[in-house]
């Protein structure tokens, strides 16, 4: 006799789909210990969580990639300790009319050890690490005083765009311009 499946919140026909990637490190070949395989399994399971990858097996580089990745994320959490970061203002210009129409505030890390760091090398860290929240927390905030403290040369301070996980974070509802 078969088991009775289970009733509840899903028998109302909702299909349900469940992703989770697959990770292998080999003995012996890639540890020879418990804890090295397990470490080797994180470091892989790390990269295909950021990657989207379902299935991975565990590279030799990826133990020096995982090594890089929590550098920079620890160099980006001292850099907001740090205030590290900086941010430029780009104007938007009315071309028919010559006028700034608004500013674009464009986040910059001025790294200590090499000096200014483009967005697109430090973004997707904070992104996956999460420090993408008090990271845009902080932008808000120095915006915001920016634009109080210079609304004679700004004109009107308006609205931006940021990244999603920043907008489901408490950046938004702690700052006002």
């Amino acid at each position: 006799m078969p088991a009775e499946t289970p009733r509840g919140a899903f028998d109302e026909g909702h299909a349900i789909r469940v992703n989770c990637p697959l990770v292998i490190a080999r003995y012996p070949n890639d540890g020879e210990s418990a804890d090295t395989l397990v470490h080797k399994t994180d470091a892989a399971l790390k990269r295909a969580q950021d990657s989207g990858e379902q299935y991975l097996t565990y590279r030799l580089q990826m133990h020096g990639e995982m090594a890089e990745r929590m550098q920079l994320e620890h160099k980006l959490r001292t850099a907001l300790d740090e205030q590290q970061f900086v941010l430029h203002y780009q104007p938007q210009v009315d071309i028919a009319t010559g006028r700034v129409m608004s500013l674009e505030a464009l986040l910059r890390w001025n790294d200590p050890e090499g000096g200014l760091v483009m967005p697109g090398q430090f973004l997707p860290i904070l992104e996956s690490s999460g420090l993408i929240v008090p990271v845009g927390s902080w932008v808000l905030a120095r915006a915001a005083e920016n634009c109080r403290r210079e609304r004679w040369a700004w004109g009107r301070c308006g609205s931006g765009s940021m990244s999603p996980r920043c907008k489901s974070g408490s950046a938004l509802s702690s700052t006002r311009c």
